[in-house]
């Protein structure tokens, strides 16, 4: 057990900044965990944004006790018995000016009854900054004083603040295919996007062809963002998400009152909507970024994302086909291009509306 405490402190000097490891050594859980001073301001008597060696002394017995509790690893459903805490002030980001930290080392011990080792390992964290670079927190998790195979990373946020590490692979792929439903299903300017392109031509052959592009492309650009091949900033991604609904709403428009029927032109909509869906995929890309990929099963958790966007698309156009249904039914005389025209012109009002907000 010494040799089990010791291995980890003796590298957690070199900490670097929102990271941390968690180690399971039988029924023993060590963590070491770098955290920022921002989540900790009411411990800041100067209000300079950082701790230091009289601080830390002065309020040491009530920061251990509130790390007890925003620290908080567990087997399953069954929390660890804390053992001991210590805290320090964290030397690779000690001033040497004014001998003050904005970094503050956690090293919390839990200790569980089971004596056949800690099996389910859950970790629940809330030492989140106010500054956008220390929202994240990135932990390895090991099994073992020589962990080769038994090792996870994990990123935690705001809005993923617990974790279970050594999960199967089935069980994260179910969970980014429900995250991937709920963000298409909960995102008003995709569903928008997709009413519009839909608008563009009635009809079960079309809506496959443009909705099979709007897969294709949206696939690539996602797996390309989340694997670190492409970045762009999220503001430039969610302006341009507007600026493609405000397209197909205009190329809609024109091509109905043109023509004065629907949209024929599905080799120019096709390319138009692959473009388009490249955009939304890096859009995609940015709401899953702000969880994370899990890094033990990346293309699995990826695949599932994927997977569950799709989901999302298709119980999304079961509802417009329903609503089409009623519309013919108790509407008939209105016509695909009257249809296209008022979908395309709520649409084209959505994203001039997007678009002035995102850009101001």
């Amino acid at each position: 057990m010494a040799l089990f405490l010791i291995a980890p402190l003796s590298n957690a000097h070199l900490m670097p900044a929102q990271n941390g490891t968690i180690n399971i050594e039988g029924s023993s859980v060590f963590a070491a965990i770098s955290v920022p001073i921002s989540s900790l301001l009411h411990f800041d008597d100067d209000h300079d944004g950082q701790i230091s060696h009289e601080e830390l002394f002065r309020h040491q017995t009530a920061i251990e006790k509130e790390v007890d509790s925003r620290l908080i690893i567990k087997d399953g459903a069954v929390n660890g018995k804390t053992t001991w805490i210590n805290l320090l002030i964290n030397p690779s980001h000690l001033s040497m000016e004014n001998n003050k930290s904005d970094e503050l080392l956690v090293l919390k011990h839990s200790q569980f009854e089971n004596t056949s080792g800690v099996k389910d390992l859950i970790l629940d964290i809330n030492f989140f900054g106010i500054n956008p670079n220390e929202k994240p927190i990135t932990i390895k998790a090991t099994r073992g004083l020589r962990p080769t195979l038994a090792s996870e990373v994990a990123i935690f946020t705001p809005l993923n603040h617990e974790h279970q590490f050594f999960r199967p692979a089935i069980s994260i792929f179910f969970d980014y295919l429900k995250l991937g439903t709920e963000h298409v299903l909960t995102g008003t300017d995709h569903l928008i996007f997709l009413l519009v392109i839909l608008a563009s031509g009635l009809g079960i052959r079309n809506w496959l062809l443009v909705i099979t592009g709007f897969t294709i492309a949206h696939s690539i650009s996602l797996g390309l963002a989340l694997l670190g091949y492409v970045k762009l900033p999220p503001y430039w991604v969610e302006l341009t998400i507007a600026l493609s609904i405000i397209l197909v709403a205009c190329i809609n428009l024109f091509s109905s009152l043109k023509n004065k029927q629907k949209n024929t032109n599905v080799g120019r909509m096709l390319l138009v909507v692959g473009v388009c869906g490249l955009i939304h995929g890096l859009g995609f890309a940015s709401a899953i970024n702000a969880i994370g990929l899990d890094t033990s099963h990346q293309l699995t958790s990826l695949f599932g994302f994927n997977i569950g966007i799709e989901i999302g698309q298709l119980i999304f156009l079961c509802l417009i086909l329903l609503l089409l249904s009623i519309i013919k039914r108790y509407f008939s005389k209105l016509t695909e291009q009257n249809i296209t025209i008022c979908i395309s012109t709520i649409a084209l009002f959505f994203g001039l509306y997007w678009m002035a907000q995102r850009f101001f």
